[in-house]
């Protein structure tokens, strides 16, 4: 697990059911070290329970056998006997690979048949809007599940008037250099049609941020009509030097970039945008350097976050989270089946590791020892809450 993890696992506890209402769990990898690049043809907009059929195997499957094992260290189980390409325009290609079972799918963007420009998931099935970008493409893209669906209406956001749904009900559309100015950061609301025209249902979509922003890309699908501006995401640049030490964890194992012995810190910071940013790094200082996370967002989800990282031949098990203040706690501890483990908790924020799990090629799978619960303790050592961890 990198620095990036670390900060997006302490998000999500952060932002959990915040957001949106719909639970599920996304997972975008702004660039990508595999591809999953198929070829074969696509049909029109059809079943969404075998989009993948008819079609050829893919051309690196070396790389989809590594996509697999990454993802499934995050819950992630690609399916690799389902994929296939589901949209073309330009020079543009989409790329699916269905997850859990078939319940999710991730989604692939590539440009000339190599280039990858990112990689998004999800492990149930919901209807999905994005973007990516470089300095010279702009490429909107995703899935829409309702039935009878045929194409999109889009003109409200400032997009194309009619965007065809492909079989499984993918799509993809470029959207033009002279538009990206206008519809950098806008929102507004969208249609999806039938075959006839007529309107299924209205939404709306975060149309995404244009280039040339570093930050380029993004997007998302709204529900409710005229709510969209509020998913407009928050910039990280927090102020450092208003940054504030929360927890310190001397690691027993590696942690992606960060080996045994070290000590890694959790600070917080105001954000220059609005909100506040966590930031993990080690030494005296908060430093930039791994990333930052950042929300504008009511309180945070009390439960903890149990995060696993592939390191050589075994996962390593790290546990974050917040705890409410209202409890008292003083003390934290995770408790197994057979042993008791130490938590470094301040600052009402803890991190913690739990033991390691072989690599097996099936994902990280069940850590040892437990089922494992955390527990928090008073200033008189009694239990004020308990909380299971969540299973691999």
């Amino acid at each position: 697990m990198n620095t990036a993890e670390i900060l997006d696992q302490l998000a999500v506890a952060v932002r959990r059911d915040a957001v949106r209402s719909r639970r599920r769990r996304r997972i975008s990898v702004v660039a990508v070290t595999f591809a999953l690049f198929v070829v074969g043809g696509v049909g029109i907009a059809g079943t969404y329970d075998d989009w993948w059929t008819n079609n050829a195997p893919a051309v690196q499957p070396a790389q989809l056998g590594e996509a697999a094992e990454e993802n499934g260290s995050v819950g992630i189980d690609l399916d690799l006997a389902k994929k296939a390409t589901v949209a073309r325009i330009g020079d543009a290609a989409l790329d699916a690979v269905a997850t859990n079972g078939g319940k999710g799918y991730c989604m692939s963007l590539f440009l000339n048949g190599r280039h990858g420009m990112g990689t998004s998931c999800t492990t149930v099935s919901d209807s999905e809007y994005m973007t990516r970008a470089d300095d010279a493409h702009w490429i909107g893209y995703g899935r829409i599940l309702d039935a009878n669906a045929a194409a999109l209406d889009m003109s409200g956001a400032g997009l194309p008037a009619h965007v065809p749904l492909e079989r499984g009900g993918f799509f993809l559309f470029d959207i033009p250099r002279d538009a990206w100015k206008s519809l950098d950061s806008r929102s507004g609301d969208i249609a999806v049609l039938d075959a006839s025209g007529n309107t299924i249902r209205r939404a709306c979509v975060f149309v995404g941020i244009a280039p040339p922003s570093r930050f380029a890309g993004d997007g998302s699908l709204g529900e409710t009509p005229g709510t969209c501006a509020k998913l407009k995401p928050i910039i990280a640049a927090p102020e450092l030097d208003k940054a504030t030490r929360l927890v310190s964890l001397t690691l027993a194992h590696d942690q992606g970039t960060y080996r045994a012995g070290d000590t890694i810190t959790l600070w917080t910071a105001p954000n220059r945008g609005g909100g506040d940013c966590w930031l993990v790094s080690t030494g005296d200082r908060p430093s930039p350097q791994g990333g930052a996370s950042c929300a504008d967002l009511p309180a945070p989800s009390y439960s903890p976050t149990l995060g696993s990282s592939l390191v050589g031949d075994h996962y390593a098990h790290l546990v974050q989270g917040f705890v409410d203040p209202k409890l008292g706690a003083v003390e934290a501890e995770l408790v197994g089946a057979t042993e008791t483990l130490p938590v470094s908790l301040a600052d009402q924020t803890y991190l913690a590791e739990l033991p390691d799990s072989p690599k097996d090629g099936t994902g990280p799978g069940a850590v040892p020892g437990g089922p494992w619960h955390l527990v928090l303790l008073d200033a008189a050592g009694r239990e004020v809450k308990s909380y299971l961890l969540p299973a691999r």
